[in-house]
């Protein structure tokens, strides 16, 4: 052939992409999605002794015109900003009922109201920054290089403080929580391998960029936390960044839109009875 076979969808697929109201990553997602499907049908048409050019041709017009696909797609987004949105909420429970209970259950702190004040203010500054910045990251290799680039810094912070022998004492010690609250080097590699098993267990035709996506954001809202919690005023209102921080990045990798919405159905199918 003269060209890549991927390369005949280009333009179609670019006009698709074009007027689709979703943020990029999803964008992405869906178009490589489309290019597969379109792959797979022009090499059916090939098999039946269409030349490529003609297989391609009837490949596009058999997966629709572009502006119907693109009405299509632009009216199913506000059920999909929903999910989103209600995922969201879920995330910021956890987080907040977390702060509520964690104190006391760990260190013995009576109540006060900026165990939920305080955590709403960092969990403002933790869905700006996973939103406006994490999610925009898009590259795998960008997104594997930072990976490579936040865990060695973690290790190599814990070492310098400590040393590697101390490291290696306690990430295999099982001590899961303390007066750290749940950022213990036990703890964080607990959830962070919870996280890859929900991405290598979820229905992605490349788990493996599944996998480094979920670890590069897990790691990079626990680091970025970290680095918080040294401009925090006390101690106690440190841990509280490194905790709210590292629970959000891990519960935005496990938990997903569809099982929010599974969550609230039966809720209030609950109220009903």
């Amino acid at each position: 052939m003269e060209r890549n076979d991927g390369q005949r969808f280009e333009p179609y697929l670019r006009q698709l992409s074009e007027q689709l109201a979703l943020e990029r990553e999803e964008r992405e997602e869906l178009i490589e999605e489309w290019r597969q499907h379109l792959l797979d049908a022009m090499r059916d048409g090939m098999e039946r002794g269409l030349t490529p050019d003609e297989a391609a041709g009837q490949a596009m017009r058999q997966f629709g015109e572009i502006g119907r696909l693109q009405k299509e797609v632009n009216e199913s987004y506000p059920s999909a900003r929903k999910m989103l949105f209600l995922k969201e909420l879920i995330v910021w429970a956890v987080c907040l009922s977390a702060c509520l209970v964690g104190p006391g259950l760990l260190i013995g702190a009576h109540f006060r109201v900026d165990f939920i004040t305080f955590p709403l203010t960092v969990l403002l500054f933790c869905s700006a920054i996973y939103h406006c910045a994490v999610r925009r990251i898009i590259f795998p290799k960008a997104r594997g290089f930072a990976l490579f680039l936040l865990y060695g810094s973690f290790v190599l912070f814990i070492a310098g403080e400590f040393s590697f022998a101390y490291f290696a004492e306690n990430l295999f010690s099982f001590r899961l929580a303390g007066s750290e609250g749940i950022y213990t080097i036990a703890s964080l590699h607990g959830l962070w391998l919870v996280v890859c098993i929900f991405a290598m267990a979820g229905k992605r035709r490349k788990p493996g960029s599944e996998l480094v996506r979920s670890s590069f954001e897990y790691w990079f809202m626990a680091m970025t936390g970290l680095l918080l919690s040294f401009l925090a005023p006390s101690a106690e209102r440190s841990v509280l960044i490194m905790n709210v921080f590292l629970l959000y990045g891990f519960l935005q990798q496990i938990v997903v839109p569809q099982s929010a919405v599974i969550l609230k159905n039966k809720a209030a199918y609950g109220l009903r009875r």
